[in-house]
């Protein structure tokens, strides 16, 4: 039979991530999930790394396939086509659709007509994710730090707030401004309080867990929502004032 699959390419991070995957298990996903794009990473690693077709009539021969001979036992693939997805606007790399059959099978024309169609498709789909992220990214961050703004903060504060209630997790927001601020400014120029804002945002960011939060109020006025991990009231207090202390350290250090 034939299976089909939908790999999203990261360019931030140079890896194809899972899209969508058909007939095949979430197992498959979980393999293939931050494949590293590279000559001999299979025909949709070939295939995103060299941004062209890739066609694997055998796994079993192809060179690009010696890796990877256990996952085509297991998931029962033979041949494997690979079409890279093309954005429109700029020729850049979207991602990567592969076809993957049971048997030996040359791409025939009416099979290369056929990956085309659903190649377009996907490409098309990618591209609206990835213009309709871009924009909820411009609406909910700060464009000159990069971090999350007071829209962000509305928009998952609920959210935050409900989760928290339901794990029985703790929330605890820290509230920073800059000394000072408006005199640096005055002084020195805008570009240097932007510099200045940045450096700050770089601080905070590196000073707390991955999963909190750290937003931009405005002006020289920042938040941080620590999101708690299930310990016990008293821990999470003593983790806050941890971090308030580390913050207070980092920011107090020369510029």
């Amino acid at each position: 039979g034939m299976k089909g699959s939908i790999l999203r390419y990261e360019p931030k991070h140079g890896k194809l991530t899972r899209g969508g995957y058909g007939k095949l298990p979430s197992s498959f996903a979980d393999i293939v999930d931050g494949l590293v794009p590279g000559p001999l990473a299979g025909s949709c690693g070939a295939c995103a790394y060299h941004k062209r077709r890739v066609i694997s009539n055998d796994v079993f021969t192809d060179p690009l396939w010696g890796d990877f001979h256990a996952l085509c036992r297991q998931y029962e693939i033979r041949s494997a086509w690979s079409s890279p997805l093309i954005a429109a606007r700029d020729g850049s790399l979207l991602g990567v659709f592969g076809m993957y059959h049971s048997d030996v099978r040359p791409m025939t024309h009416d099979d290369e007509e056929l990956v085309n169609h659903f190649a377009d498709l996907a490409a098309m789909a990618i591209e609206r994710h990835n213009e309709q992220a871009l924009q909820r990214y411009q609406a909910t961050h700060d464009v000159l730090t990069g971090l999350g703004n007071r829209r962000l903060l509305e928009e998952e504060g609920p959210r935050m707030r409900e989760a928290a209630l339901q794990e029985g997790s703790h929330l605890c927001a820290v509230f920073i401004d800059l000394d000072n601020f408006k005199s640096l400014n005055d002084t020195h120029g805008h570009e240097m309080g932007d510099m200045l804002l940045r450096e700050a945002a770089h601080r905070l960011t590196a000073a707390v867990r991955r999963n909190d939060i750290v937003a931009r109020l405005g002006g020289d006025e920042f938040v941080i929502v620590l999101q708690g991990q299930r310990e016990t009231t008293e821990t999470f207090k003593q983790h806050a004032e941890i971090v308030a202390e580390k913050i207070l350290a980092v920011m107090d250090q020369p510029y």
